[in-house]
């Protein structure tokens, strides 16, 4: 007389041998998953925007390091999928440039010497051809900022490695 096994156990065994078939049915397995994204696009795409958003809003900090590090280990992949991205959308790539553009047109007075902030765009090229490292020009006091907002005259400009830079972002820093 054998022991009837519990629902526990009973449970585990199915587990098990679910497991087992689908190891041993790898492409089968991914034939299936395929066949239901493709039929059900709509709600995978719901669900998987869903999980990442809620996935992001958890693991925050923990995310940006690895996208950081990842683009610091990966300068010209990161380069080329951004220049992708920009052929694949050239309207928004232009909107964002005229944005800026307008922006450092409100911002720059008109007592402000174009001559000097020209001759600091000059230096940063300058130190990009000799150095070999990419410098940017960047705006101390950032021109639209939730805290302060600059100017966009020469006392507000300094040359920055690009990584500096781009670690900067839009904050002020003291």
């Amino acid at each position: 007389m054998t022991a009837r096994l519990s629902a526990e156990e009973r449970y585990e065994r199915r587990l098990q041998s679910a497991r087992a078939w689908r190891a041993r049915n790898k492409t089968q397995m991914a034939e299936i998953r395929k066949r239901y994204r493709t039929e059900n696009l709509e709600r995978c795409k719901v669900t998987s925007l869903a999980s990442a958003k809620r996935h992001y809003e958890k693991n925050r900090t923990k995310v940006l390091a690895y996208v950081a590090d990842w683009q610091r280990a990966n300068p010209e992949k990161r380069k080329t999928a951004r220049a992708r991205w920009n052929q694949k959308n050239p309207a928004w790539n232009r909107a964002r440039i005229a944005k800026r553009r307008a922006r450092l047109l409100r911002a720059t007075p008109p007592w402000a010497d174009q001559e000097r902030i020209t001759v600091v765009y000059a230096d940063a090229e300058r130190l990009t051809r000799e150095s070999g490292i990419e410098h940017h020009v960047d705006h101390a006091v950032p021109l639209i900022s939730k805290v302060v907002c600059g100017l966009h005259v020469e006392l507000n400009l300094q040359i920055l490695r690009a990584s500096e830079n781009h670690k900067k972002s839009n904050r002020f820093q003291l």
